[in-house]
């Protein structure tokens, strides 16, 4: 019989003892008076300590929430159930107090539990709203002295809609534990829906057993050798990790951005993983070795892991913080394989798996006498890998997933969480945004699947090749490229899944006929159209190129303006290129062809504009040398346009591009306390006309009546004061976040801060104030109850419709197509003839306009 290799035995022992059937001769665990006060485990050491260093701290706060779609969910029942889970486990109830010098955990037999419900069904942005108050109480710090160290909501969204928000301290808590209070919480609430009293397999144990069984083992244990180890493992000067944004320095305050790997390369991964004997987690966290190495001159790496410490089965069903910390260190080079990467990472974990046991803080101390100053943090990096809380459980008569929250802290500089079930593989980076932008990070996202994708298929490549075959990371990407999803479905916005391949096969119905401007006609072919992303690391625009020469834009559009709505509603920017467009007679076609209805008449005007046809407009006149900012069309009227249409009839020798941006992204990046002020004040648009300055009001409401005027003020809700010299202000309050009439989504729409005074180019704004005063200003913008909006408010959004900024130039015959409340446009300075032709179609009328009242 061959005899197992050493490897193999230490791998048999670890997995013994995870499953709780290790050697005989361990120590039971026992039930620990219930006066008597605990002292804390080795971990929960850790956080402690981290807490008086840093008093206040919410960086160790989780949350996890289910999202639960009933028609009969009953809130006190399930308020119930889960009281009945808080008095289960001791963790739950559990405090930290000095005992003279010494930190111990304190139960209490009952505590007030925070529960409360917050219906907010009505507010103007549900999932919005949630997200901010869910984000407000994971960054509330507890105080580890008093109990408990959770906070429960139920928020209402909808008549059968909810979402039971969990958040807890690390101290008291893991990954694994939400999974088991949700499980048990579903138990409950059943046996309770049917008048029953819940049953509940009952516990051996409580965690407060567990560390005073553990603070006992680890006295008698001599960790001598295991220190050593240690200290020759991660001894030396430790090298920081080379990011792709230097000489910074980590702040903590984090973001995350979710992706999903598609079912083709999970698929890839499983068959690699059997073919190769080797596990997903060592496959993708092999990956993510490999992914650091490309970001920078990385050769000698430190990634945290989390192992679990549920390490016997009477543990398995405690809540409570059963996590160690571990280093893998690897030392990479450009000429090694992936397969040799993944066979060193294997080695390396079975060695250090025979030292993890050493509590973490012990081995923090042991380096921090012997490393030299200036050594970076022994973890920057972390990585954690889950087959667990994938699917939520299933509570009676109710559908429910999980949801994971931006609590917008980074515990490291960047981690790497994913989680597998049968149905695939989905995952989150989370980042330090001192380090990362979103823009990067979506983009990391992108080069971290091309990493998978071709260790996978072809073990044999190096990492040098990888980073050739990847690219510069420099240049930064969108975010719209990253869906926010969670495991089991989407998450947040509702935003569509963006689809960013090659080709689109474009298949019309037999009757259908395509003209190409010679007039002869094709049918029957379905790839007449190539769509794909314009910028290589873009999601928009969309580019839309005819495989036929000469195809006719307009006759096209016409036969198959079904495939070009669902192009823009998918994409929202789109970018017709190559046709024959037929000048300003084939733009009015092609704007007829994609759209319904009337088209606006550009009325309530900021800017000059000229007609060129049917309400087909020339583009803002502005000075040439300075640009204008991002904004939607008509963001401040009660009827906006759906759909925005360009021309580049004559595109400018140099400059004068059209900018655009996303602002669904525009909404997320801004502050949420801003958010939250506009949101409930609305913004309030003062415009003064026939002042010297600006337009008359002539020019702006197209007529030289008072009494037309007043019936279009009257009409769409603006206040109206007629001044000494034929002068007119006009005072409009609207909302500042709508939600798209179409995906459910909250949108940054308005022209709040193309408006204000203090967005101006500063040469005209201190015109202008020196000329006019503040009061009597073209327009500016305030809250929505008169309130000053400070100029700090502004440069921040400023700065959020800058991250969102995509740029391109025109070429003559381009026409574009925007969806108006998703994409916002703009202008660059130019130089020469510019002539961009401009329409609006398909009105959008919000009847939740407010009034001003003040």
């Amino acid at each position: 019989m061959v005899r197992p290799s050493t490897d193999r035995l230490a791998l048999l022992h670890k997995m013994l003892t995870e499953h709780g059937i290790a050697s005989p001769a361990d120590q039971t665990i026992r039930r620990r008076p219930e006066e008597v006060d605990a002292p804390l485990s080795s971990a929960q050491q850790r956080l402690w300590f981290l807490e008086q260093f840093d008093p206040g701290t919410s960086l160790y706060n989780d949350a996890l929430t289910v999202r639960i779609r009933s028609d009969h969910f009953d809130v006190d029942v399930f308020r119930r159930a889960f009281e009945v889970v808080v008095a289960r486990h001791e963790s739950l109830r559990t405090s930290f107090i000095l005992e003279g010098t010494r930190p111990v955990q304190h139960v209490d037999e009952k505590v007030r539990i925070p529960f409360r419900l917050e219906d907010i069904r009505h507010y103007p942005d549900v999932q919005g709203t949630m997200e901010e108050i869910i984000v407000d109480d994971v960054r509330e710090p507890f105080l580890l002295d008093e109990a408990p160290l959770f906070n429960a909501i139920l928020f209402r969204l909808d008549d059968d809609e909810w979402v039971f928000s969990l958040t807890m301290h690390h101290i008291i808590s893991d990954a694994v534990s939400y999974g088991i209070i949700y499980s048990e919480v579903s138990v409950a609430y059943e046996a309770l829906l049917q008048g029953k009293s819940p049953v509940l397999e009952p516990l051996p144990l409580q965690f407060a057993d567990y560390a005073a069984w553990e603070s006992s083992a680890l006295k008698e244990t001599d960790f001598g050798d295991k220190i050593a180890y240690w200290k020759n493992y991660l001894g030396g000067t430790l090298p920081a990790m080379d990011w792709p944004v230097r000489n910074v320095e980590p702040a903590n305050a984090g973001s995350l951005l979710r992706f999903e790997f598609p079912p083709s390369l999970h698929k890839a991964i499983e068959d690699f993983s059997r073919s190769a004997r080797l596990t997903s987690n060592q496959i993708l966290l092999a990956c993510y070795f490999a992914l650091l190495h490309t970001l920078g001159d990385n050769k000698d790496l430190r990634v945290g892991i989390p192992s679990s410490a549920r390490n016997r089965s009477e543990l398995q069903n405690l809540v409570g913080f059963f996590v160690r910390t571990v280093i893998l260190r690897l030392e990479l080079s450009p000429d090694m394989s992936f397969q040799d990467l993944v066979t060193r990472l294997r080695e390396t974990s079975l060695d250090v798996s025979q030292y993890e046991d050493v509590p973490f803080e012990q081995v923090v101390q042991a380096l921090r006498s012997e490393q030299p100053s200036g050594t970076a943090p022994l973890i920057q990096a972390w990585f954690a890998h889950m087959k667990g809380l994938v699917e939520a459980p299933q509570i009676a008569g109710a559908e429910t997933t999980y949801e994971i929250v931006d609590a917008k802290n980074a515990r490291f500089e960047l981690s790497l969480i994913l989680a597998e079930s049968d149905s695939g593989i989905s995952g989150i980076f989370e980042y330090d945004v001192e380090l990362f932008s979103a823009d990067m990070v979506a983009k990391l996202i992108d080069r971290f699947k091309a990493i998978v994708q071709q260790a996978v298929g072809r073990p044999a490549v190096t990492l040098k090749e990888l980073r050739v075959n990847l690219g510069d990371l420099a240049e930064p990407s969108t975010v719209p490229t990253v869906l926010r999803e969670t495991a089991t479905g989407t998450y947040g916005s509702g935003r569509k899944k963006l689809s960013l391949t090659k080709t689109h096969a474009f298949a019309p119905a037999p009757s259908k006929v395509a003209s190409t401007s010679t007039g002869a006609t094709s049918s029957g072919q379905e790839n007449w159209v190539d769509v794909e992303p314009l910028l290589p690391d873009k999601s928009i625009p969309m580019v839309v190129r005819p495989k036929l020469n000469g195809l006719n834009l307009m006759e096209w559009a016409r036969n198959n303006s079904r495939y070009v709505e669902d192009l823009l509603w998918e994409h929202r920017a789109l970018l017709f290129r190559g046709f024959g467009s037929g000048g300003i007679e084939g733009f009015q076609g092609f704007v007829e062809a994609a759209s319904e209805g009337e088209r606006l008449e550009y009325k309530d005007r900021s800017t000059p504009r000229s007609s060129y046809g049917h309400r087909i407009y020339n583009a803002t006149v502005y000075p040439q040398d300075q640009s204008i900012r991002l904004h939607n069309e008509g963001s401040y009227w009660t009827a906006w346009p759906k759909k925005i249409f360009f021309s580049a009839v004559t595109p400018a020798a140099v400059g004068g591009e059209t900018p655009i941006g996303d602002v669904q992204n525009v909404f997320e990046w801004i502050d949420p306390k801003i958010r939250r002020e506009f949101e409930a004040k609305g913004i309030l648009y003062v415009r003064n006309y026939n002042n010297g300055l600006g337009l008359t009001w002539q020019e702006v409401f197209q007529t030289q009546e008072h009494a037309e005027v007043e019936r279009y003020c009257r009409d769409n809700d603006i206040e109206f004061e007629w001044k000494e010299g034929d002068k007119l202000r006009t005072r409009q309050c609207r909302p500042a976040i709508r939600k798209h009439h179409m995906t459910g989504e909250s949108l940054w729409f308005n022209h709040a801060a193309f408006f204000h005074v203090s967005a101006l180019e500063p040469a005209m704004r201190d015109m202008f104030l020196s000329e006019l005063g503040e009061d009597d200003l073209p327009y500016n913008t305030y809250f929505g109850d008169g309130a000053e909006i400070f100029p700090e408010v502004i440069a921040h959004i400023l700065t959020c419709y800058k991250r969102a900024k995509v740029m391109f130039p025109w070429e003559e015959g381009d026409v574009a197509l925007y969806d108006n409340m998703r994409i916002a446009h703009g202008r660059q300075p130019f130089q020469g003839e510019r002539l961009t032709l401009v329409a609006m179609a398909e009105i959008h009328r919000d009847s939740k306009d407010l009034r001003q009242t003040g």
